[in-house]
């Protein structure tokens, strides 16, 4: 009898996807890593190679059915991000279509629940309001509406089967190897640049990258997760305070001074506020911890 105890993870090589392995390897499970191309991982991981997501025609051909029969638990983690530009072609072929056929792929090979790695930018860049899993979502642009028609392509896909389904939705993502405004804003404070940015009163969600790995492990793990999760920490922080910790990390001290509003928009971007962004990313209200084991 084939030993169906396996987790596969596309993505492997990626920011998140990363992190999911490390934290796999930790919890001592039988882990697949779905790899472009062979590279080397962590001891007691098989590597998989899947080949290249935007090439719809050999997508999955070998690599992951090679290896299906042997997984419980898919978990989607590879995509396209939003620093990769706006593309709608490519976001539909790697976000959504790719989505779309690991999960037929998953039902044809019997896996028990698909974790599809979605993002709170699905709910729009600029709310007002609390945001929860319940809320209205409101892409706003063409990456958020990939990831959203992902979710959507893949709640039909396993639609009336006996595969589970698990949509987690990262709030902006804070951790080593991250790429994006986090990494150029610590690189501001190690030089000791002075940020514009005392005056400024919002709050925004972050996630570390260890606790989403770990939210993401345990919905793959636990008995019966929720459809939908949120994964932020559940207290927002506001910009000056995110860079008065990130400095404490570092040792220095935050050069923070006020700047008239209409002199930030060129300072925002450090930050994130501009199209390629999301400026508001929600928190979870159920912590890591209330995810049943």
């Amino acid at each position: 009898m084939t030993d169906q105890s396996g987790i596969f993870v596309t993505g492997a090589g990626g920011f998140i996807g990363r992190a999911i392995i490390d934290q796999a390897v930790l919890e001592n499970r039988r882990i697949f890593a779905g790899l472009r191309q062979f590279k080397p991982v962590p001891a007691g991981v098989t590597a998989v190679e899947i080949g290249d997501l935007g090439t719809i025609g050999d997508l999955f051909g070998g690599g992951f059915q090679d290896v299906a029969g042997q997984c419980d638990v898919v978990i989607h983690a590879a995509g396209l991000a939003h620093r990769y530009g706006p593309d709608p072609a490519a976001l539909n072929r790697v976000n959504v279509e790719a989505a779309r056929r690991l999960a037929l792929l998953s039902v044809r090979h019997g896996v028990r629940r698909f974790i599809l790695i979605s993002s709170a930018s699905v709910y729009g860049k600029s709310r007002a309001d609390i945001l929860s899993e319940r809320s209205e979502v409101a892409p706003d642009d063409d990456y958020a509406a990939s990831k959203w028609a992902a979710e959507q392509a893949v709640c039909a896909a396993l639609a009336g089967t006996a595969t589970q389904l698990c949509v987690i939705r990262p709030a902006a993502v804070i951790g080593p190897g991250g790429a994006g405004n986090i990494p150029r804003l610590i690189g501001l404070i190690r030089r000791g640049v002075p940020l514009p940015f005392a005056a400024i009163d919002n709050r925004r969600a972050f996630v570390a990258l260890s606790d989403v790995a770990a939210l993401i492990m345990r919905a793959a793990t636990c008995a019966a997760p929720p459809a939908c999760v949120m994964a932020a920490h559940p207290v927002p922080i506001s910009t000056p305070d995110l860079i008065r910790a990130l400095a404490s990390g570092l040792g220095r001290n935050p050069r923070l001074f006020r700047c008239p509003p209409i002199l930030l928009s060129g300072a925002a971007r450090l930050l994130g506020r501009s199209e390629r962004t999301p400026e508001f990313c929600c928190w979870m209200n159920r912590p890591p911890g209330r995810i049943p084991r």
